[in-house]
């Protein structure tokens, strides 16, 4: 298993201390989180854990003061890296390969069958949904409400910026579309975690709740 090196992580969350608002209340700054895939690739994730649309691999968690203030980065990365790895050691000493005493095998070939068939529909349900799927969602622009007011824009996991109004947000999005000639799909998540796909006016083509 592959995890991400302490400096990359650093930069990452000096980013994002940078161009985040402390929270009104700054009881605790600004939620970070650390998501290592099983294939090595990895994200910084930031703000209310509720817009997390993939919980796939191994975690940690922690926070980062905001507003540019000053704290320790490469310690910070450091401590969200081991509660990655610690998570990776916890799941490798689940052994679902080994029967519970009494279990039946046929019982097992029974609820085998039973398994296949739920991944069927659950393929058949994500193929419908596949606007939807995390991969289409981070290629591209995620515009959500912010803690602070307006609209945060995230794209590739990248923070794109902060927009008093959906109208301004849809205009910087545009603006990047152009520069980059590049035009990929737009969601708006709202604070119930619910999803839109929007057109460049801001109307709504299809929801998932």
């Amino acid at each position: 298993m592959r995890f991400p090196k302490i400096d990359d992580v650093a930069a990452e969350l000096r980013a994002i201390n940078k161009q985040q608002s402390a929270p009104d209340d700054d009881d605790g700054g600004i939620d970070v989180r650390l998501q290592v895939y099983p294939d090595g690739d990895w994200a910084v994730r930031w703000g209310l854990s509720d817009y997390d649309q993939d919980h796939r691999g191994y975690w940690g968690s922690s926070s980062v003061p905001g507003d540019n203030r000053r704290f320790d980065s490469k310690d910070l990365a450091r401590d969200l890296i081991d509660q990655a790895k610690d998570h990776y050691a916890q799941g490798d000493d689940a052994d679902d390969g080994l029967l519970e005493e009494g279990d039946d095998e046929d019982d097992d070939e029974e609820e085998g069958d039973e398994d296949d068939e739920d991944e069927e529909e659950d393929q058949e349900e994500e193929d419908e949904d596949d606007i939807f799927s995390e991969e289409e969602m981070r290629s591209g622009f995620v515009i959500s409400d912010s803690r602070r007011g307006g609209y945060d824009v995230v794209n590739e996991h990248k923070h794109v910026g902060h927009y008093s109004d959906m109208d301004k947000a849809l205009a910087a999005i545009e603006t990047e579309m152009k520069r980059s000639n590049f035009y990929p799909n737009i969601y708006y998540v709202n604070d119930h975690g619910n999803v839109d796909l929007l057109d460049s006016d801001g109307a709504v083509l299809e929801s998932r709740v």
